[in-house]
């Protein structure tokens, strides 16, 4: 079993749109990027899986820890 170096969300989050493998707090896993808000918003991030190089949805669950590829 390969042993990742989760980071938590809370700490910090990875670079805008770098594709890392994402964790959720339901235990499920994807990969996938942080987009940061165009505004100050504050610590709001928007989570998104991608499929395919082209497929991208936005995630709802909670994400809670990341892996950089």
């Amino acid at each position: 079993m390969v042993d990742y170096n989760w980071k938590p969300v809370d700490d910090r989050h990875p670079a805008d749109r770098e594709l890392v493998v994402a964790k959720c707090s339901d235990g499920s896993i994807f990969v996938g990027f942080c987009i940061y808000p165009y505004a100050d918003c504050g610590s709001i991030k928007h989570w998104y899986v991608q499929s395919t190089p082209t497929d991208w949805y936005r995630v709802d669950k909670k994400v809670v820890q990341y892996h950089e590829i």
